[in-house]
């Protein structure tokens, strides 16, 4: 049997999101967790590939807040929607804020629900591997490089999350391109 909300809870509830609404969807570390736990989200991760190196991804560590088990952790940088947001617009302000530049949008490459094992926190979202291609020339560093398949899954646990769902696609993707296999985004209709 649920719980109803009390005529008060309800009304607390409404003006906490609205809360959230205007602060552009913000909200403290430990009350986002719960919130991925009770609301999952969508994550789009922005899969930027080399075309210079032999086939190689774009990684950098981890500096958010969302999963601090993952700090300082290479994955894919990515991160979450917000719901007034196309996801070209997704792509460009996560490229923005993590990367320094702009990118165009190509399509979907896959897609991956995370299962309880791979979430530190218990947060089950959905990732969706959005192919971008930058529209200016990125910084690399010792936290922002481009990896070959070989030289992710030689990471170890201090440098990368060993069950990181992003280990698995980087792995499988690279190792599609390696052997010559086309790989063409989704687009989806408007």
């Amino acid at each position: 049997m649920k719980e109803e909300f009390t005529p008060a809870e309800e009304k607390e509830f409404i003006r906490l999101l609205k809360k959230i609404q205007a602060n552009n969807y913000w909200v403290p570390s430990g009350v986002w967790e719960e919130t991925l736990r009770t609301f999952p989200r969508y994550a789009l991760e922005l899969v930027i590939v080399d075309p210079e190196k032999t086939p190689s991804i774009l990684l950098t560590r981890y500096t958010g807040d969302t999963m601090p088990a993952h700090k300082g952790h290479f994955h894919i940088p990515g991160g979450f929607a917000l719901p007034n947001e196309s996801i070209e617009e997704t792509c460009s302000r996560i490229a923005k804020g993590e990367l320094g530049v702009d990118v165009r949008f190509q399509g979907i490459l896959g897609v991956h629900k995370w299962t309880a094992d791979e979430s530190p926190n218990g947060a089950l979202p959905l990732s969706l591997y959005t192919s971008c291609k930058p529209l200016n020339d990125i910084t690399l560093n010792e936290n922002c490089h481009f990896f070959t398949r070989e030289e992710m899954l030689a990471l170890g646990a201090n440098d990368m999350i060993q069950n990181h769902p992003h280990r698995a696609f980087i792995s499988h993707y690279l190792a599609k391109i390696e052997s010559g296999t086309s790989i063409v985004p989704i687009m989806l209709e408007r």
